[in-house]
């Protein structure tokens, strides 16, 4: 573990622009071991060809799940991290209109940035997550810097119950406002 290793393997999940590489390099800088399902990937060979469309590289998750050894590591970085054999999961979320901002200043194309902004919108990640018995912590990433971020998740980690914790409720909702980012 890192010089404050957890004894856990903790998902930083969330859509493409949220702010989930900024969370981990801070925490990398605290002195956590984090590594990312990308850097993960190229290593176990689970990669896929390059898509087009969305100027990506799909990820053989499911693969990689079964040959990731993920005990040297406190943190995982990535959207798709949730998938792995984690003992908690970190879903950093992002106002959508803001989000869809963010995702335009990188240059990704309107169908990448409409495709990840959707997916925010309806809480993709969390969904596929409600009845997970691993403990979830949902952050607002929109107004927060990063450094009150780590915070909150030094405080889930410190607080964290692996025995008795279920995700029943999406609790950052953005449904509440009729969709406005097209």
């Amino acid at each position: 573990m890192g010089e404050k290793g957890t004894n856990l393997v903790i998902a930083i999940t969330g859509s493409p622009g949220v702010g989930k590489t900024s969370v981990c390099t801070n925490l990398s800088n605290l002195g956590f071991r984090v590594t990312s399902v990308l850097d993960l990937a190229k290593t176990h060979s689970c990669l896929g060809p390059l898509e087009p469309n969305f100027d990506s590289r799909s990820v053989d998750i499911d693969r990689l799940a079964e040959v990731a050894e993920l005990g040297e590591f406190d943190f995982i970085d990535g959207h798709l991290s949730h998938h792995l054999d984690v003992d908690g999961i970190v879903i950093v979320r992002c106002l959508p209109l803001v989000l869809k901002e963010r995702l335009s200043q990188r240059g990704y194309s309107d169908q990448k940035v409409m495709a990840n902004t959707e997916w925010e919108y309806i809480a993709g990640i969390c969904s596929e997550l409600i009845g997970s018995e691993k403990p979830i912590l949902e952050l607002d990433a929109t107004k927060s810097n990063t450094e009150d971020l780590v915070l909150k998740i030094n405080e889930f980690i410190g607080n964290l119950d692996i025995s008795n914790s279920k995700y029943e409720k999406i609790e950052i909702d953005w449904m509440k406002e009729p969709p406005n980012f097209g």
